[in-house]
């Protein structure tokens, strides 16, 4: 059969990624069905024979391998080239000619093609070779298909999550949706989910959404300390344990705000004699400021003094000297005011102070 234009269904077929699995698996196998077992195609005075044009791999498993070897015969009078690297619509697709790029005539080179698919309903990816006339340098493009289906594993609400703008010491609380499906009765545990090394915790709920089929809740904590300002990502990775052991990345960012911390964040002194002279070093600092800070007292409760703050290595160490006079519970606050030299960002920090003053024994 000689085709000397582009089919119409296989125009058709850019389309059906746009389309749910069960009919653009119904597309694909009724193409691959009606087209025939191989095509041929007319290139300037030659013609070539490609024994498929229309793969389809039936059910298919989330990043495993699926292979065809594709045949390309010169059934023409003329020697043809071969692109050495055919174009593919998507990473997940690989294909390259194994042997000559040049076909003389009557003989036949290997076009191989891999798919490797990710998690999506439907897989419809293409394959775009260039083959040239050597005679007359007429050239044009065969297309070919790899379509496949994956039952629904899991229902994700949603599929990327923003944890929005906070500052280091707050908390900010998603939630990810997990359902199970008829074609996929999976569980999950808090051991299977990985956040990237930053500092998320979960909690995660149950409940029956629809008859013998569950819903996971996964209460997502985000509570950052001592990240630096500014925008973070990564994902966070989970693997059930069912029959597909489906692995999904949920991408996740932030927006830290530059902010003032101290170490520590409370002054506890415990037991402490009347008279007696107590010393502490206060550091303060803050994460993702690049120039000199600047620290003023703004009060301070009886009992305290505080020297000179010092600026060294990005943060701003302070003395305070306790010394009680009166025995019995005592407590305050320090407030401090912070000020990021460079960009003029100002913050109060409020420190709370404590301790159990007793008298001397005579």
């Amino acid at each position: 059969m000689l085709h000397g234009r582009e089919n119409p269904t296989l125009v058709r077929m850019h389309d059906l990624a746009k389309l749910g699995y069960s009919e653009a698996w119904l597309l694909c196998k009724d193409v691959e069905s009606h087209w025939p077992p191989s095509v041929e195609y007319a290139i300037g005075k030659g013609r070539i024979k490609v024994s498929k044009t229309v793969c389809s791999y039936g059910f298919t498993r989330p990043k495993e391998t699926y292979s065809v070897d594709i045949i390309l015969k010169n059934i023409g009078s003329t020697d043809l080239i071969v692109a050495q690297n055919p174009i593919t619509s998507c990473g997940c697709t690989v294909a390259s000619i194994q042997g000559s790029s040049r076909i003389k005539r009557g003989e036949s080179t290997t076009l191989a093609a891999s798919l490797k698919p990710s998690y999506a309903p439907s897989i419809v990816q293409e394959i775009v070779l260039g083959i040239r006339d050597q005679e007359t340098h007429d050239e044009r493009p065969i297309r070919i298909l790899l379509c496949g289906t994956q039952p629904a594993v899991m229902e994700i609400m949603p599929t990327s999550i923003d944890f929005g703008r906070l500052k280091n010491g707050g908390l900010s609380t998603r939630s990810i949706y997990l359902r199970q499906t008829e074609a996929d009765r999976f569980q999950v545990d808090k051991s299977s989910i990985d956040f990237s090394g930053t500092p998320i915790s979960v909690s995660i709920r149950e409940r029956e959404y629809k008859r013998n089929l569950t819903e996971f809740q996964l209460l997502c904590q985000f509570h950052p300390h001592r990240l630096p300002a500014g925008q973070h990502s990564g994902n966070i990775t989970l693997t059930t344990t069912s029959d597909f052991n489906s692995t999904v990345k949920i991408p996740f960012r932030c927006e830290i705000e530059p902010s003032f911390i101290s170490e520590p964040k409370t002054l506890a002194y415990g037991t402490v004699e009347r008279n007696m002279r107590v010393l502490q070093q206060l550091k303060v600092y803050c994460p993702g400021c690049t120039g000199e800070i600047s620290l003023s007292v703004l009060a301070v409760p009886s009992g305290i003094s505080i020297s000179r703050p010092v600026f060294q290595d990005g943060y701003c160490l302070l003395s305070l000297c306790f010394e009680p006079t009166i025995a019995g519970p005592w407590d305050g606050t320090v407030t401090l005011g912070a000020k990021d030299i460079r960009n003029g960002r100002r913050s109060v920090l409020d420190i709370a102070c404590s301790a159990f003053v007793v008298s001397k024994p005579d």
